[in-house]
């Protein structure tokens, strides 16, 4: 048994990653930071996962099995269990260069009263890197994580580090959300507490290749409120852009599936003025469109020609 409380938790959920949950943990073991335990929450996994997770021996890692309950679930479980004063979230298929948490560390010391830390990432697909704006020069308070947040999130699953205090003041993550839950406390964060961001790259963020974007999967789907605060900080400009372009997102995400309805729901609520041309463009073209658009936009990644909708 640990008689010291180590300084970092680090919280990883796993389900259903077993080809890439080793080489995760691996980068955790790997820091140059070494004073940290693990948690990892198996979130139901009914594939390898657990059995490969249990195989990698280490005194710091504690696995808990639960019945499959979401990401926000296990994340929160994870914090409960958590013996240290600040929670690092690390998604199960992504990686952490070595000196990760010692980045942390030394924002933490350097900005001791923040509400989150966060460094940059690199966001990857297909083996292919996809560019990020970050400046990788900076390192500091962030002055508005909206406006910062614009293009590439300030914060990721696998970025952050934040206080466990944090969540006594906020709350968790909402468990009744599936999808862009972690927007909704990053946004809860920013609202009360200064955040310090990092802009050296020191983790590496898997995207998925393929997203079941159909109707029925998209039904199931529970996104934000935005509601909340379109109203609650209609005022607040660079939250109100920063909520328009989710409201975009995840409106054309739900055209695309098919659903117009449910689209056209998120973008009722939108500032038209705080979108672009091409996302203007791609609002009023049919989901067929979209669909085809998505394809030529895959197949010109695989050439190495990297689009965007905020271009």
């Amino acid at each position: 048994m640990r008689l010291e409380k180590p300084h970092i938790t680090v919280i990883i959920p796993l389900y259903n990653k077993a080809n890439y949950i080793q080489n995760t943990l691996q980068s955790v073991l790997n820091q140059s930071f070494q004073d940290f335990e693990i948690i990892i929450i198996d979130d139901g996994s009914t594939d390898a996962s657990l059995e490969k997770a249990k195989a990698i021996e280490d005194k710091r890692i504690q696995i808990i099995s639960i019945k499959n309950q979401g990401v926000s679930n296990a994340r929160n479980l994870g914090v409960s269990k958590a013996n240290s004063a600040f929670i690092a979230f690390f998604d199960a298929d992504d990686l952490w260069l070595k000196n990760h948490l010692e980045q942390l560390v030394s924002l933490k010391k350097a900005h001791p009263n923040c509400g989150m830390y966060a460094n940059a990432y690199k966001k990857m697909q297909d083996g292919k890197a996809i560019p990020t704006t970050f400046d990788s020069t900076y390192s500091g308070i962030i002055l508005d994580y909206f406006e910062a947040s614009y293009i590439d999130g300030i914060a990721s699953a696998s970025s952050v580090m934040i206080p466990k205090r944090v969540f006594d003041k906020i709350g968790a993550f909402n468990v009744n959300i599936t999808h862009t839950e972690d927007v909704d406390l990053w946004i809860r964060i920013a609202l009360n507490f200064p955040i310090a961001f990092n802009g050296e790259v020191t983790v590496i963020y898997q995207l998925d290749t393929i997203q079941n974007t159909s109707k029925i999967a998209m039904k199931n789907r529970k996104y934000l409120d935005l509601d909340s605060y379109f109203y609650n900080y209609k005022d607040h400009k660079s939250l109100k852009k920063y909520l328009d372009l989710n409201a975009y997102a995840i409106g054309i995400t739900y055209k695309m599936a098919g659903d117009k309805l449910l689209a056209e729901q998120y973008f009722d609520k939108i500032d038209k003025a705080n979108l672009n041309k091409k996302q203007l463009f791609l609002m009023q073209r049919s989901n067929k469109i979209l669909r085809s658009l998505l394809k030529i936009k895959h197949l010109l990644f695989k050439m190495g020609i990297v689009t965007s909708s905020y271009a």
